[in-house]
């Protein structure tokens, strides 16, 4: 952890996602298990690895992660995900050097790439909100959409998850989308919350309007 509290709040949020699919990771295994050999296993493994690295979404990023790193370790003999810790909290981030690498790899933005991460956004939203009952959903939703905001922010130039160049950019342009989305849900300041959050004006100023009205009598 660093001193940063919006650093510290992504890799917070990073840790859990990483937890969730390295539990979806052995869900499948467990499953696998009831009816292939150790080697149809790894087989599936990576086809899922390779399907979910195509996405946009950071949770999917990481799930290809945790996808790729069980069938290594299964092809080789260990348990899957023995000592997988890439984002463990604490473990070591990618530097502002490191992620130099990927961004300059990103295509040229057009007007097709923002239509992408437009239709991530909903896609994110939409699995938000049909991963709850539906009123806990939608109370949770605007924090929901917050932390997916930082998760995408924190992970679509971060080279240690497999996005290709054009995901990694389908990544960057959801983003915006996704905090419209935020801000949408944002409740208008009343008029009094709005009056109280105004500062007084300076000394200097009230004595400037003072000699003003002393004038003007």
């Amino acid at each position: 952890m660093n001193n940063d509290p919006l650093e510290d709040w992504a890799a917070l949020l990073l840790s859990k996602v990483a937890a969730d699919a390295a539990a979806e990771v052995h869900g499948a295994v467990v499953g696998y298990a009831a009816r292939l050999g150790r080697s149809g296993i790894v087989m599936r493994l990576r086809a899922q690895a390779r399907e979910l690295a195509t996405s946009a979404i950071g949770h999917d990023q990481l799930s290809s992660l945790a996808f790729e790193a069980a069938a290594d370790d299964m092809a080789w003999g260990r348990a899957p995900l023995e000592s997988w810790r890439p984002f463990a909290l604490g473990a070591r981030g990618a530097s502002v050097l490191e992620r130099g690498a990927p961004r300059a790899r990103l295509p040229p933005a057009d007007t097709e790439v923002a239509s992408r991460g437009e239709q991530t956004a909903r896609a994110i939203e939409q699995r938000l909100l049909s991963g709850r009952d539906a009123f806990d959903a939608i109370r949770g939703h605007s924090a929901a959409l917050e932390a997916q905001v930082e998760i995408q922010s924190a992970l679509w130039d971060d080279p240690r998850i497999a996005a290709t160049p054009d995901v990694r950019l389908t990544m960057q342009a959801s983003i915006d989308p996704l905090r419209r989305r935020r801000h949408a849900l944002a409740p208008a300041p009343s008029s009094t919350a709005a009056s109280s959050c105004v500062e007084p004006p300076p000394e200097a100023a009230v004595r400037g309007w003072r000699r003003l009205f002393m004038a003007g009598r």
